[in-house]
C-alpha cells in the first residue's frame, strides 16, 4: 500500500495534508485563500488559524496534537476511508471557488478539498464512543 499521510507525522497546517499538492502549497497563499471566504461580519473578530501542536483536554491535562483523537465526519463508508485514507471529496489541484469555501463548507458540508475534523472531549468520568481504527488492513 502507498503512503498515503504525510511525512514524519506531521499533523497540523498544511504539511499535515494527504494531498501532495495542498502539502507543497505557500503558507501565505492558503491564508489568503482561507481569508477570502471568511465572512465580513465575523473577520474583525476571527480568522482562519491552525490548531496548535500542545492542546490542554478538557480534563486539563496538556498532550501532544498526535495523541488526542480527531473525529471526522464524512458520508463515506468505512471500506473506502481504510483503503483511500480521508482523501477530500475535491482532490482537483485546481478547485473552483465554491470548492475552497471554507466558512461554506463548515456550514453546509458541500464537497470541497477540506477534510473535517474536531477534537474529542475527554474528562475522567466518561467516555463518548471510540472506534479503534487497525494501522494496516
Amino acid at each position: 500500500m502507498a503512503n498515503r499521510g504525510p511525512p514524519n507525522f506531521i499533523t497540523n497546517g498544511l504539511q499535515a495534508a494527504v494531498l501532495e499538492w495542498i502539502r507543497s502549497l505557500d503558507l501565505e497563499l492558503v491564508s489568503i485563500l482561507l481569508a477570502r471566504s471568511w465572512p465580513l461580519s465575523i473577520l474583525d473578530s476571527s480568522e482562519p488559524r491552525w490548531r496548535p501542536t500542545e492542546v490542554t483536554d478538557t480534563d486539563n491535562v496538556v498532550r501532544l496534537d498526535r495523541r488526542q483523537r480527531l473525529l471526522r465526519w464524512d458520508r463515506r463508508p468505512p471500506n473506502e476511508i481504510f483503503l483511500d485514507g480521508f482523501v477530500p471529496i475535491v482532490t482537483r489541484e485546481y478547485p473552483d471557488w465554491e470548492e475552497t469555501d471554507l466558512y461554506g463548507f463548515a456550514k453546509s458540508n458541500r464537497p470541497s478539498f477540506f477534510v473535517s475534523t474536531t477534537k474529542t472531549q475527554r474528562n475522567k468520568k466518561s467516555m463518548f464512543g471510540h472506534l479503534e481504527v487497525p494501522t494496516a488492513v
